[in-house]
């Protein structure tokens, strides 16, 4: 029987900077247009994971930004005028809910190549990923919405 190929991270990210673009597009909503940088270190980078399992593979996608574009993304998805507030457990509600709506249209467009895969449950880190010599990542910066934003993808090497 042919081993099962696993699916590129490349592709995992093309697809997750495609699909941003179409929710930056569509669902989200900004009321202010001005840039929101990324953290000029990645060390100061926040945001949400999803795992991503399948009986081929297991990796998680992420999305990164810096503390205001989390709020910028939350308010975005939320509809939140600027001049509400909004709490810290609406950021990270948002944040995450928008990592699962992009995993959500990410694994719709690739289930074709895996049949099997499946979501896990959105995690916000305020602290970055730690990744090993023992993890292959691939990862993009792409522009959701105002917000300046770094796509990874990232999984445990396989043995030679």
């Amino acid at each position: 029987m042919k081993k099962k190929e696993r699916i590129d991270l490349r592709e995992w990210v093309k697809q997750m900077r495609l699909v941003t673009g179409e929710l930056s597009d569509a669902a989200l909503k900004f009321e202010n247009r001005r840039t929101v940088h990324l953290p000029p270190s990645k060390k100061d980078g926040v945001g949400s994971y999803i795992s991503v399992l399948s009986a081929f593979d297991s990796m998680h996608l992420g999305l990164v930004t810096s503390s205001a574009g989390c709020r910028t993304l939350a308010r975005g998805l939320l509809q939140v005028p600027s001049d509400e507030e909004l709490s810290d457990s609406e950021v990270v509600d948002g944040v995450n809910e928008l990592v699962n709506i992009l995993a959500g249209k990410v694994k719709a467009r690739l289930v074709g190549r895996d049949g099997t895969l499946r979501l896990g449950l959105p995690m916000f880190l305020t602290t970055p990923v730690r990744l090993t010599e023992r993890m292959e990542v691939a990862q993009e910066v792409a522009q959701v919405g105002p917000v300046e934003c770094r796509l990874m993808v990232f999984r445990e090497r396989r043995a030679a």
